[in-house]
This record gives structure tokens, C-alpha cells and sequence, in this order.
């Protein structure tokens, strides 16, 4: 199997600060830009964006959050976008000290990749792929690098990672946070400059590691202490007709700016409760044992890198390494709300067994490791009805294949839950297969933000919908009896929070209390 970028892919999903910007001069209406990133160690690297862009383009000093695909042409490293898949954070960026501080990030740029492996040695592992920028296919070449002595995969072989990239100089290191590995197929052996100005409040800010005046911030309440203790409660046992699926070879990953708006303490583990929307304006809500030793804030909205999976209860998120991020602002208003909740698409990527495939569909099943026990997931991918897809030619049943795309809703059939995804990008199987490699993503549209108030879409059996938000008095399924002294943030104050945000002149006179941001769930 020849690499190609059918086979092989390398996403960077992070917020970059515009230095300069100009056009590509092959292509029109295609820019560039030059940008700095933090790498895991804490210093600087320089990267270049490219892109199209229409009406609209960022300005030096303004940022640019989304999905990258990564090349590294001459041992420099480019990224380019995909314009559906980026926005520009709102605001104006020459009132420079207030944008830096309301969009300032400390997340390390993670890179995720899946290519040929052309070296693989004590320690440290290298794939190569290739990756189509603007107007012609790049090559791409990272090196996984790990303390672990686990088996790493062996040369001639397809395999991927997910890490925190480690260095820039002369291609692309990262640590090695998760390795997918083991996948059937037959092997085929194939073969800057310093920031300027617009980026120095970053550089300062990242190299004094000192973040801007502007944090997030709340109202009176406690919080409770993290915990990384584990649950196994509510784990599904892996079907046997799937035994050659495996944690290694399969997952479902998202890396999303998600709401919190329960916290709930029990047995020193720590758990909340949050909420994403989809493409046709669902909104899902989700558990995630808590891990990191800052404590949550109800009603914060964080950037999260998640495992994501379901069990008898629903969907469920398990942080990837810690890395989580709260958003910086006063939480629970409408202005903290409008600039740091994504109007992009919440996507995911999922790699497994094909399940079944259909002219214009296809559906993948998971595995994914969370506190929970070992979880499925089933995603169903819609394949576009576009030029750039009209050439598809349906993937194999049982084949191990990839795909990334925007989330559109949550079905249950036969008694299983399934996330709906509209196809963005596939990567083949190990045989070939002539597939375009991507299409234009989703988008949140105006509907969407009313998503956000709107009760929640949970796992249901076509007859009924459970709520996982809930009111004063009220348990986890919204219907029995709880604690008397129980506090969250409640199904009516975040409608309101919310109704705020969407600027509702019905709800311009309504006024509520801070909520105390605990929930004492013995």
C-alpha cells in the first residue's frame, strides 16, 4: 500500500496568533500566515497557516482556532485549513492587552497522525504520510518519542499516535500520549525565524509562564478537591463479534471547547457534568471523571482533548493526559459565553472496524479506555452529496479504516447508541481504496447557539428523551427525589444564562442567583 493521502493523515487541532499574513501567490484567494505555538516543553516555535479565505480574513494580532493538517515540506513545518473547520476568536485585536487576555491559551500544541512507519527504535518511533496543501501533496514526516517499554510498531508497518509536540526544528517530535498500532493489513514498505511583534504578548506571556490579567472568574461557592480515583460502574462488555477491535487499534477522540454545568463529588472522585451541541442543534450532554488538581467551575467553558465513549448511562469523556484548559473570563455572562464557545462544528475522529457500509454511509465501531472500564463506540458517518465525493466508492465490511467529521446527532438503534457524523475526511483501509480525502465540514448556524439552553438529547429508545440537566431537588434522571442541600447550576438559571447570551429581549429584565458550585452527591 503506497503512501498517499488516501492512507495517511497528520491533524493539528490548537489556536494560533497571527504575526503576518499575505497572499499565496499560485493560488487566489489562498493566504498565508506566520504563527508561533507553544510546545510541550514551554518554548516557542515558529509555524506557518495556509489556506483560502474569503471576505473577512484575519488581521494580524487576531487568532485562528481549529483543525490543521500538518506537512513538513524542507524539514519546516505548514499547516493548512480547512475553511470550514477554522473561525477567527471575536473581538478586536488592536486593543491588543484585552484580546491576548480574553484569548490567551497554555495548551501545548498536540499533533495526530497515522502514516507509513519508516523507523522505529529504542525509545522512539517515525511515520511518514503526505498531506494535500493548497495545490499540491507534501509530505509529512513526525517522530513519536516514549519512556514506556511497551512494543512500539515495526517498520514497513501503518501505524499512528497522538502527542504533545516536543520540537519543531528540522520536522516534527512529539511525546507519545496514545499509539494505535496493531491494525490487519498487508505492509508495504514506501518510502524560522523569530516571532515578531504581533505574537510578543504570547511569547512573554508563555516564556514568563504568567498568564494575562484576563481569568476566568465566578461568583461566591466552593469547589470541590479533584480526584483521579476510578469508577468501573456502567461499563458495557465489548460485543465477541468484535474480538479483533482493541484499545490500540480503534477509538473515538474529540478535542472541543465544552460547557460544565454540574459538579458532583462522591467517594473522593470527582465528576462533571457537561454539554456540547451538534451540528442540527441536539444538545448532548456528558460525564467526565475529573483528573487534573484545579478544580471545575460550574458554568466553565474549557478546552478539552477527550476519549469519547458510551455506556448503559450515556455518553461518557475521559481526558486525554490532562489536558484541559479553562476559558478565561467571567463565567455565567453573556460575554464570556460569545467569546469563547466555538461557533465551529464539535467534531470527532474515530477509527475502528467497519460495521456496515452502504452506498452513501458507513458505520464504525470503537473501543475507547476510560475510568469506566473499556467502552464502545459506534459512529455512523454520512457521506456528502458534493462534487468533491461523488467518486466514493463504499469502504469493505470489517475493514479498519479513519474518518473525522462534524456531529450532527445522536441516534439509538437496537438499543444502541451511535454518534451520527457527517463525513469531513477518510483514511482508507490497508487496501487500496479511490476515496477523496476530505469535504467541506459542518457549522454551527444561529439555530445552534438556542442549542445550547435547549434540554438534552440523551440515549433513548425512539419513544423517550432522558434530561441529564437538572432542576433544584432533582436527580441525575431529572424524575426521583435528591438531596434537599444538593446546589448546581439549574436546568432554569442556565436556560437563562443562556436566553441572555442569545440576546432574548423577553429575558433582558430577568435576574438570578450566582449558584454555589457544588454538588454534594452522598
Amino acid at each position: 500500500m503506497a503512501v498517499s493521502t488516501y492512507s495517511t493523515w497528520a491533524d493539528v487541532f490548537h489556536q494560533f496568533p497571527v504575526d503576518e499574513i499575505g497572499n499565496v501567490d499560485t493560488k487566489v484567494g489562498f493566504v498565508w500566515t506566520k504563527s508561533v505555538g507553544l510546545l510541550d516543553s514551554g518554548d516557542i516555535g515558529n509555524v506557518i497557516l495556509k489556506g483560502w479565505w474569503g471576505e473577512g480574513r484575519p488581521v494580524p494580532g487576531s487568532v485562528i482556532s481549529g483543525v490543521f493538517q500538518l506537512a513538513t515540506p524542507g524539514k519546516r513545518v505548514e499547516l493548512v485549513w480547512n475553511r470550514a473547520e477554522v473561525e477567527v476568536a471575536p473581538g478586536d485585536p488592536a486593543d491588543e492587552e484585552e484580546y491576548v487576555g480574553r484569548h490567551f491559551s497554555s495548551l501545548r500544541m498536540q499533533v495526530h497522525a497515522f502514516g507509513l512507519v519508516t523507523a522505529s527504535g529504542s525509545g522512539s518511533f517515525t511515520i511518514t504520510g503526505k498531506t494535500y496543501m493548497v495545490e499540491d501533496k507534501i509530505p509529512f514526516e513526525i517522530m513519536f518519542t516514549t519512556e514506556s517499554e511497551d512494543t512500539l510498531p515495526k517498520v514497513g508497518t501503518f501505524a499512528g499516535g497522538l502527542g504533545a509536540i516536543t520540537s519543531l526544528d528540522g520536522g516534527v517530535t512529539a511525546r507519545l500520549q496514545f499509539i494505535e498500532d496493531g491494525i490487519p493489513h498487508q505492509p508495504k514498505l514506501g518510502m524560522a525565524r523569530k516571532g515578531p511583534s504581533a505574537s510578543s504578548k504570547w511569547s512573554s506571556a508563555w516564556n514568563t509562564k504568567k498568564k494575562p490579567a484576563s481569568t476566568a472568574s465566578t461568583g461566591p461557592g466552593t469547589n470541590p478537591s479533584a480526584s483521579a480515583s476510578a469508577s468501573t460502574t456502567g461499563a458495557m462488555a465489548p460485543k465477541a463479534t468484535s474480538s479483533m477491535l482493541t484499545t490500540n487499534n480503534s477509538y473515538c477522540v474529540s478535542s472541543y471547547r465544552f460547557l460544565v454545568f454540574d459538579v458532583c463529588e462522591e467517594g473522593g472522585t470527582t465528576t462533571v457534568t457537561g454539554r456540547t451541541i451538534t451540528t442540527k442543534a441536539d444538545s448532548l450532554d456528558f460525564r467526565m471523571r475529573w483528573t487534573v488538581e484545579e478544580a471545575p467551575i460550574v458554568g466553565g467553558i474549557y478546552s478539552m482533548c477527550v476519549w469519547v465513549g458510551f455506556d448503559k448511562d450515556g455518553l461518557v469523556f475521559e481526558m486525554i493526559d490532562g489536558r484541559v484548559e479553562l476559558r478565561p473570563g467571567e463565567v455565567e455572562t453573556e460575554e464570556y459565553m460569545e467569546n469563547q464557545l466555538f461557533k465551529q462544528a464539535w467534531r470527532v475522529r474515530s477509527a475502528g472496524k467497519v460495521i456496515e457500509s452502504k452506498a452513501r454511509s458507513f458505520t464504525l465501531e470503537s473501543r475507547v479506555n476510560t475510568a469506566n472500564g473499556v467502552l464502545t463506540t459506534i459512529t455512523h458517518y454520512l457521506v456528502p452529496n458534493t462534487k468533491r465525493w461523488e467518486k466514493y466508492k463504499p469502504v469493505g465490511m470489517g475493514e479498519f479504516i479513519g474518518a473525522r467529521g462534524s456531529v450532527e446527532t445522536l441516534q439509538t438503534v437496537e438499543g444502541e447508541p451511535r454518534l451520527v457524523v457527517g463525513l469531513e475526511e477518510l483514511r482508507n483501509g490497508v487496501r487500496e481504496v479511490d476515496t477523496p480525502t476530505q469535504a467541506e465540514g459542518g457549522k454551527q448556524g444561529t439555530t445552534a447557539k438556542n442549542a445550547w439552553t435547549a434540554r438534552s438529547k440523551a440515549v433513548s429508545d425512539g419513544k423517550k428523551v432522558a434530561v441529564t440537566a437538572r432542576a433544584d431537588g432533582a436527580t441525575a434522571n431529572g424524575n426521583e427525589a435528591g438531596p434537599s442541600g444538593s446546589k448546581v447550576l439549574t436546568e432554569e438559571a442556565f436556560q437563562l444564562m443562556m436566553r441572555k447570551r442569545n440576546r432574548d429581549d423577553n429575558a433582558a429584565g430577568d435576574e438570578t442567583e450566582k449558584r454555589a458550585r457544588v454538588e454534594d452527591c452522598g
